[in-house]
């Protein structure tokens, strides 16, 4: 197997949950691109996280959610759906059907330093914002929570009301 430019194989190996053996027939069947996009395709299939922390989140997640929004859940998905947002898409780790008929959509994160968190709670921000109708929630581990997890649920942008008031008052004033 050729060298990996970038991510080692162990941090494939790691990130993917695939074992090296499964690596090297992927690789052989497909032989060309990025190694690391061909294991995120199959990951989908494969596994129930993409990280560490999102690995110890289900054990959790339920009893986490209910103290949180004080509903239970019903049923619980893996990267099944997907908001498209103005530049962007963004794909929430967990989604959620509580008891009440609300939806939840979770994402795990291991600290506010790693790379991606700005991002995250940027396109949660953004999914909140133009997704009235769904609960944005962010999970991190902590040592301080009594259960082991800090959650925060992000709330929409509150100038986005305001600017669609506007655009609505323009709009009106043209007739």
């Amino acid at each position: 197997m050729p060298k990996l430019k970038g991510r080692s194989l162990d941090a494939l190996v790691s990130n993917y949950g695939l074992s090296s053996d499964a690596i090297r027939i992927i690789r052989k069947e497909f032989p060309k691109g990025s190694l690391e996009t061909i294991l995120r395709s199959f990951s989908r299939f494969t596994l129930t996280a993409e990280s560490r922390e999102e690995q110890k989140w289900p054990p959790f997640s339920h009893a986490v959610l209910k103290d949180h929004l004080g509903v239970d859940v019903v049923l619980e998905r893996y990267h099944s759906i997907a908001f498209v947002l103005p530049g962007a898409v963004y794909t929430p780790d967990y989604a959620y059907i509580m008891s009440d008929g609300s939806r939840v959509m979770v994402e795990v994160k291991g600290s506010e330093f790693q790379p991606g968190y700005r991002d995250a709670i940027a396109k949660m921000r953004s999914a909140a914002t133009l997704n009235f109708d769904y609960r944005f929630v962010l999970a991190m581990p902590s040592k301080e929570a009594p259960n082991g997890w800090r959650v925060q649920t992000i709330e929409p942008d509150e100038k986005y009301g305001a600017f669609l008031e506007e655009l609505a008052d323009v709009m009106d004033t043209k007739e």
